[in-house]
């Protein structure tokens, strides 16, 4: 009773989660995040909601130059699935009071998005 989601991404195919480009870091962390949602929204469906997620797989439909499609895999961890919870609830209680932050104080990359994050589940 255990599925993998797949997620088709176009573009540049990534061979990792570890980058050295700030704006890819914080795509490939909203990637894990987004298949984070997808394990969220399939354990909590109606019909699905008696398997389990464990995993979640990018498949890049451009291919290399030796024509190979890259498949980037992702263990969802439980810690992962907890946060993503948590931010979901506190981003729901903002936008139900209107109450939107100045973002002006993060910085414009991974650890500026990480930094929000924290600093969303620590305001609720």
């Amino acid at each position: 009773n255990e599925l993998e989601v797949y997620d088709f991404k176009t573009g540049k195919p990534q061979y990792d989660w570890k980058v050295r480009d700030s704006r890819k870091q914080i795509t490939l962390h909203e990637y894990k995040r987004q298949l984070t949602f997808y394990k969220l929204l399939i354990e909590h469906s109606r019909d699905y909601s008696e398997f389990t997620v464990n995993k979640g797989i990018l498949e890049f439909l451009t291919p290399t130059s030796r024509n190979e499609i890259v498949l980037l895999e992702h263990n969802i961890e439980q810690k992962d699935v907890e946060r993503l919870k948590q931010l979901i609830q506190a981003v729901h209680i903002r936008i139900v009071n209107l109450n939107y932050p100045d973002i002006s104080e993060f910085s414009h990359d991974l650890s500026g998005v990480i930094e929000f994050e924290n600093w969303l589940l620590e305001h609720q």
